[in-house]
């Protein structure tokens, strides 16, 4: 080791043996007595450590000597070596935390929030809070909810433990351990109880966020007397369906038109749902006239189904090709699916379909439909076979083949969007009669749960858009300059047909894109914020082992007696081998 040439005269080198250890003491005081500047100590430290070990290499002479070997020589090396790669990995771990990126490689994507949370979560305006009553906080759950905590600020998450919180537990109403509520406001909700080994779902929370911002609940009626698809829970009915939409938010009841007359007033999605009767001339009137004052209707008429609504679908310009799609293009082998499931993967360019990609969705037993021109009638295909596949005439043939005289050659539109202008005065006079309907019913009805309404929140209420007005900035004024433009749009009647009905019955609803079809549908219908029509989040499936006590046993003599000795056993072997 060269030193410089003054460190080179004996009176330093005698006294370089003093000034390290001088400088470690102090370095060690400060530290000690807690007093000073730790950067300060840690320099003293370190520079002291340094002079000691040249004063003390000087006087020895240890590194020259160890040079001039070859073992010092191949050991310099791999020390050197080391030290890089311990630089090198710091580095790396550094920037890694820094500028990480995280891999979500778990089946059903548990550390990836799904495109319709992070939408929802990202237009929060206000603070919303989740509370979850639990003494120990989860590490799974916490995971969860910072990751809905980055995609706003104003998403925040509280634990509290029942038995010291008594307060906040008495506001909320908590009865058991592991409630989880959302506060929004002044309104509050329970939207899931955790049991043991249970953790929070993203689905729950994603839901209970979107029914708490809503100002008022949907309300969604299926068409029933005439063979409809039954909304219970048995094989061909819509019960998952009716599920997820009561998961969101939406009131769901039945509705016999037979009975009623005329479409509810609060309805807000009317569903039609392949009838196997069809509909008589009054009822197809009533849904006509609901179309013509801005109603929404959603049908969905399997092959071979004739429900009267055929005049009014012809007045929209959709005509029902009745012929069984064929789907040749063999992608339904993977999934053990014949060719009359036809497979799509092409969507339209249409709000309900804007997040699904080249996703997967099934359609079994379909029929397609034809789009002609009609009058001020817009129409968006949403779901699209693919050029392999045709509307099959002669389905009783042992063998499905293309027949251009008689077949419909593809790709075929399995679903259709479409919206007409309607009268503004027709649909203000049915707003205004819903309207004295509801303050005639709230004069019974009881407040909600978590409303605390009353005088005093009034006048806050006043207060809070008072200083609002006073503290609007241009660009907020702007904004409300264009949703006042959006209020004042032509108003719209919206239909959506599929030439299927079986994609959303119980156990078809929870294949792939097929749920996320038939929601964002009744939302896009519902005039839902365009925004929040994506894909919703996955269910977290059990993939836990449950293992008996023998098995348990089994285990454990296996990783602690036999695999080991297994490993001293070859060993010996190895050792015995080259003795």
């Amino acid at each position: 080791m060269k030193l410089p040439v003054f460190l080179k005269h004996k009176v330093w080198r005698s006294l370089l043996i003093w000034v390290g250890p001088c400088l470690l003491t102090t370095g060690f005081v400060i530290l000690g007595l807690g007093q000073g500047s730790r950067l300060l100590a840690g320099l003293f430290v370190g520079v002291g450590s340094l002079i000691t070990l040249v004063a003390v290499e000087q006087r020895l002479g240890i590194v020259s000597r160890l040079s001039q070997r070859r073992s010092a020589q191949v050991g310099t090396n791999a020390i050197a070596a080391t030290v890089a790669m311990v630089v090198i990995l710091g580095c790396v771990n550094v920037l890694a935390v820094r500028y990480g990126v995280q891999v979500d490689m778990t089946e059903t994507q548990l550390f990836t929030l799904s495109p319709q949370t992070e939408t929802l979560v990202k237009s929060l305006a206000e603070p919303l809070t989740v509370w979850i009553f639990e003494p120990v906080p989860d590490s799974i759950d916490q995971t969860l909810l910072k990751n809905y905590s980055r995609l706003n600020p104003n998403f925040r998450y509280v634990y509290a433990d029942p038995a010291t919180e008594v307060s906040a537990a008495n506001r909320f109403g908590v009865e058991v351990i592991g409630e989880v509520h959302l506060e929004y406001g002044r309104k509050t909700l329970l939207i899931q109880t955790l049991r043991q080994e249970e953790s929070l779902a993203e689905l729950q929370i994603t839901n209970g966020i979107e029914k708490i911002l809503r100002d008022r609940q949907p309300h969604v009626y299926f068409l029933q007397g005439h063979g409809e698809l039954p909304l219970d829970p048995v094989e061909g009915g819509l019960y998952q369906a009716v599920t997820s939409l009561e998961e969101k938010g939406y009131q769901v009841s039945p509705l016999d038109l037979a009975v009623e007359t005329q479409i509810p007033l609060d309805t807000t999605v009317l569903v039609v749902a392949s009838p196997e009767r069809a509909l008589f001339a009054g009822e197809v009137d009533a849904i006509a006239t609901y179309l013509n004052e801005g109603g929404s209707v959603f049908v969905l008429l399997d092959p071979e189904t004739f429900s009267g609504l055929e005049p009014l679908l012809a007045d929209w310009g959709i005509r029902l090709d009745g012929r069984l799609v064929i789907d040749a293009s063999g992608a339904g082998n993977a999934a053990n699916l014949g060719p009359a499931t036809p497979i799509v993967t092409q969507y339209g360019g249409h709000p309900i379909t804007l997040d699904f990609q080249n996703g997967i969705s099934f359609y079994p037993l379909a029929q397609a439909i034809r789009i002609d021109d009609a009058d001020d009638v817009i129409a968006t295909p949403l779901a699209i076979t693919s050029a392999e596949s045709w509307a099959e005439q002669n389905v009783s043939s042992e063998t499905l083949e293309f027949d251009p005289d008689e077949d419909l050659e593809g790709p075929l539109n399995l679903g259709v969007a479409l919206t007409q202008p309607v009268e503004a005065d027709r649909v203000a006079e049915r707003l205004a009669e819903l309207d004295r309907d509801n303050d005639l019913l709230s004069l019974d009805d009881p407040l909600e749960v978590g409303e605390e309404l009353g005088p005093e929140a009034d006048a806050i209420d006043d207060d809070a858009a008072a200083t609002a007005d006073e503290d609007e900035t241009p660009e907020e004024a702007e904004t409300v300059d264009e949703e006042d433009e959006e209020d004042d749009a032509e108003p719209e009647a919206r239909l959506v047909v599929f030439g299927n009905a079986t994609f959303a019955t119980n156990g078809w609803f929870e294949q792939q894109l097929n749920g996320d079809m038939f929601l964002n549908s009744v939302k896009w219908l519902a005039d839902e914020d365009e925004q929040l029509l994506s894909i919703r989040p996955k269910t977290l499936e059990n993939r836990r082992i449950i293992l008996s006590v023998e098995q348990s046993r089994l285990l454990g003599w296996l990783a602690v007696i036999v695999f080991p000795a297994l490993g001293f056993m070859m060993a010996g072997v190895i050792w015995w081998q080259r003795r």
